[in-house]
């Protein structure tokens, strides 16, 4: 697969879930397991040969606005740091955080167990039926503790749960306040999360992680934009304001990604066919 920067980020509205693809299994060197999830951009379907490449990207996307994102360290591995975007609003039919938890991360994950399903003998080496499945999936959206429930109240909204790349001192992280980036160091950004009202994130659902037995896409939390700050133009799709996502839509295809597409697909008639060659991750 590609270089990550390479991958065009999709408004979570724009992703077409028929474009998702899961590679097949490979077994690490610790015994584990990673499946690979990418996107087709030709949504043509898999493809083999040595321009395949220019077909895929990682899954990057775009959320809508949510209400805040609450970082801090990882509880099971040290030095490892956590996001959750809080989703206010996801009982309100019809409002876009509601959208894009029914419309996109639910039918996303829903794909991931009816694909664990074809695949169960690749991925947990023994047939597994959906229900026992669907029993060991973990969602990355977490409805609140019934702990925080009894401190602030019953009507608490859903985590939507992410990784961040990060070392003991430093998290691999853009975060933009206007046009200019925020510095990365712990304390830095704690400082700047102050005055936030609304936050957009990118995030890449890169894989599914197996442990155990439990499976799962904890998406990873690659920048945030800060509202009420003005649109940072560095990685973002214009979500063109408030109540404008039938706007967006309306406006037809992305001309860049039918031009990607077009030099993808020449990519492909151009490149040579070895009659023997193979791509261990062509298989």
């Amino acid at each position: 697969m590609g270089d990550s920067d390479a991958s065009r980020t999709l408004l979570w509205s724009r992703a077409d879930l028929g474009r998702v693809l899961f590679r097949p299994a490979k077994r690490l060197g610790n015994g584990g397991v990673k499946v690979d999830v990418e996107y087709d951009v030709t949504g043509e379907g898999p493809r083999k040969g040595p321009a395949a490449v220019a077909l895929r990207q990682k899954l990057r996307v775009q959320t809508p606005r949510l209400r805040r994102v609450m970082i801090g360290e990882s509880k099971y591995k040290a030095g490892k740091w956590t996001a959750a975007f809080s989703c206010n609003g996801h009982d309100t039919p019809g409002s876009e955080v509601n959208r894009f938890l029914a419309g996109w991360m639910a039918p996303f994950e829903a794909k991931v167990r009816s694909t664990s399903e074809a695949q169960s003998l690749a991925w947990f080496k023994k047939p597994l039926d959906l229900k026992t499945l669907e029993a060991m999936y973990t969602s990355c959206v977490k409805p609140a503790s019934e702990a925080s429930k009894e401190k602030h109240g019953s009507d608490l909204a859903p985590l939507l749960k992410c990784n961040i790349e990060s070392s003991p001192s430093r998290i691999e992280l853009d975060v933009y306040r206007g046009a200019s980036r925020t510095p990365s160091s712990l304390a830095e950004f704690r400082d700047a999360q102050g005055s936030v009202r609304e936050v957009v994130g990118i995030l890449d659902l890169e894989s599914v992680w197996f442990m155990g037995m439990q499976f799962g896409v904890t998406p990873v939390l690659r920048s945030l934009l800060y509202y009420p700050e003005d649109r940072a133009k560095d990685g973002f799709v214009e979500d063109v304001g408030a109540g404008g996502e039938a706007a967006f839509e309306e406006a037809g295809a992305d001309p860049a990604a039918e031009e990607d597409r077009d030099v993808a697909l020449r990519m492909l008639e151009d490149a040579p066919r070895p009659k023997k060659a193979r791509r261990a991750d062509d298989e």
